[in-house]
């Protein structure tokens, strides 16, 4: 060992220092080891799956089976069902949001299309009242009153069934009616045409006249006023239209819709109307 003081190296034996005097310390030196500190490992937090929006849409899906009250309901549902869809880690429950999305979906399309399709039938029940005009959009001739929205009906040819638009014009010369293929145009005859025509009433019982038709008419022209009458008592009429004596021609089908009729009809033989002047 050495002296701390002066270098010398000194015997372990000697309590003095030869070189300098200086008392040798007999303490031994202990090597420092460093403290070894071991860090804990923190605690990792495994979030929960978000699975709210998927017991909401579940409920929301549910309850959406109730009439009417799905169209409400099921939006937030499927807005709801695809967030936790893509964000939830649990299979089950995505499997069983999707069955009842889809149950609901199935379910809102039966109940939507009956609705829907009422109130597009409440539209070709809407009657109002109409004029010519001329070519400086003046309006001229007589006043007559037909349906807004076309009847919907088929046409049936040789060579298939076809759509139909039907409107029926209401003058106070008679009663017309103007046919028009599905794809826009006006039905026309070659010659002078006799047509057979029947109605069908709600309880069941067939009514029967005959329209004429010129080759420069548009419009058929019923024999007499049946079909108004009908109208009058009737939510709907049917009305098949078959050209007389040729089993070959086409044969025109359609329902008319009462509507407003009566309260147009009343309208227009009390005289208010837009005034032709």
């Amino acid at each position: 060992m050495y002296c701390k003081y002066c270098g010398t190296e000194v015997s372990p034996s000697h309590i003095y220092c030869a070189g300098c005097g200086a008392p040798v310390s007999t303490e031994r030196s202990v090597p420092f080891t460093p403290e070894v500190i071991v860090a804990e490992r923190p605690a990792v937090y495994v979030k929960e799956e978000p699975k709210t929006c998927l017991i909401l849409a579940i409920v929301f899906a549910s309850v959406g089976l109730i009439p009417f009250i799905n169209m409400l309901l099921l939006p937030p549902a499927i807005v709801l069902g695809i967030v936790g869809l893509f964000t939830g880690r649990r299979v089950g429950l995505k499997v069983a949001t999707a069955i009842i999305l889809t149950i609901s979906l199935i379910v809102s399309v039966f109940w939507m299309v009956p609705f829907f399709s009422d109130l597009d039938s409440e539209d070709r029940g809407e009657w109002y009242i109409d004029y010519e005009l001329d070519e400086f959009e003046r309006p001229v001739g007589m006043e007559y009153m037909t349906n807004t929205e076309a009847f919907e009906g088929k046409i049936k040819e040789i060579s298939g069934e076809y759509d139909l638009e039907a409107y029926v014009i209401v003058n106070r010369d008679g009663v017309d009616l103007q046919l028009h293929h599905y794809y826009g145009s006006s039905i026309r005859v070659w010659e002078y045409t006799v047509f057979n025509v029947t109605f069908l009433d709600e309880n069941g019982t067939k009514h029967y006249t005959t329209a004429t038709m010129d080759p420069e008419d548009e419009s058929m022209h019923l024999a007499d006023w049946t079909l108004v009458e009908l109208l009058k008592t009737n939510e709907t009429v049917q009305v098949y239209v078959a050209e007389q004596e040729n089993d070959e021609a086409d044969t025109y089908l359609f329902t008319a819709v009462r509507g407003n009729f009566n309260d147009v009809y009343h309208d227009y033989y009390q005289g208010v109307f837009i005034s032709a002047e």
